[in-house]
């Protein structure tokens, strides 16, 4: 297998089944690294010993079965999408390879084997301190960064466990509560434009500073009871992008009344915490502003689609 011990202590330590899993990846001509990152386990960086070419391996295992059924449907879901609707698509990270884990071929328990780029705009831009525009910082890969020629800068979209298709829930809650979109956040269905909402907080967050978060609350949610931390990240966004009204009569009356309560999130210096607010204390520039802002519509029906973003002055500038 070509892997030493301690690279293989995770998968041990989580009492996954670790040697059955070796052994079939071994069948199967892939070599299993280490870890991809720090936070994720389950997912390894692994070498074809077919052709040499470095790949992505996602495993369903999980110690606890409530979350193995889960990890199980997510990378199911995954390996079907990029299998079906997205299957060769432009700046979508492909599958590669399917893995039977289980001699039973109903059991339904596959690796994942996807491709690899080197880094994500969250780790790139928290170390290298500049601002590359980008859904979710770490799911935005991207390899062959050239300083000088962005053609060679090849960019791809990855992790699609809770994407979802046309006939299936759009009334749940969706992405982390960073990238949110408000009618997510309000139970109302969603569609593609609450991607161009994540889309949008995300470009914010990246031209603000490296590691900053547009609609995180300020200070700490550890006074505040857990069930109120929506109420919070909700506060934060109404406070910043008042609701028009257009929006506020679409949403559950729930929510009209919880939302008619709120008062202004304030900075320490007694500021409400305004987009405007925002842009004095980072120094940014109108024309970067003026473009989030415009991307950042509250009511999803008057959110610019991909193509007219495509358009944009500010991204043809």
């Amino acid at each position: 297998m070509g892997s030493s011990s301690s690279k293989m202590g995770p998968l041990t330590a989580r009492n996954l089944r670790s040697a059955q899993v070796l052994t079939t990846i071994s069948r199967q001509r892939y070599r299993l690294i280490e870890p991809a990152s720090d936070h994720h386990a389950f997912v390894w960086l692994g070498r074809s010993e077919n052709n040499g070419s470095q790949v992505i391996i996602k495993f369903p295992l999980r110690t606890q079965e409530k979350e193995q059924t889960q990890a199980r449907y997510q990378l199911n879901n995954e390996m079907g999408i990029l299998s079906g609707p997205l299957k060769g698509t432009v700046g979508i990270r492909q599958l590669v390879d399917r893995i039977s884990l289980s001699e039973d071929p109903d059991a339904n328990s596959h690796a994942g084997v996807f491709e690899y780029l080197e880094s994500d705009f969250h780790k790139h831009y928290l170390e290298e301190k500049r601002p590359l525009t980008h859904l979710k910082p770490e799911n935005i890969v991207f390899s062959s960064l050239s300083r000088t020629v962005t053609s060679e800068l090849l960019v791809k979209i990855i992790d699609f466990g809770v994407a979802w298709q046309q006939d299936e829930d759009r009334y749940r809650l969706i992405t982390n509560p960073f990238w949110r979109s408000p009618e997510s956040w309000t139970g109302m269905p969603f569609g593609t434009p609450a991607d161009i909402w994540s889309f949008g907080a995300i470009m914010g967050s990246l031209i603000m500073e490296p590691g900053a978060k547009l609609f995180k609350p300020i200070g700490s949610l550890e006074d505040v009871p857990p069930e109120k931390h929506d109420l919070e990240f909700l506060r934060s966004m109404w406070t910043m992008i008042p609701f028009p009204e257009s929006f506020f009569e679409q949403i559950p009356e729930k929510w009209q009344d919880e939302i008619s309560r709120f008062s202004p999130k304030l900075s320490p210096y007694g500021d409400p915490l305004t987009f405007s607010f925002i842009q004095d204390v980072f120094g940014i520039p109108n024309e970067d502003w003026e473009f989030v802002r415009d991307v950042l519509q509250v009511d999803p029906s008057k959110r610019p689609t991909a193509d007219e973003l495509l358009r944009h002055a500010w991204l043809n500038s």
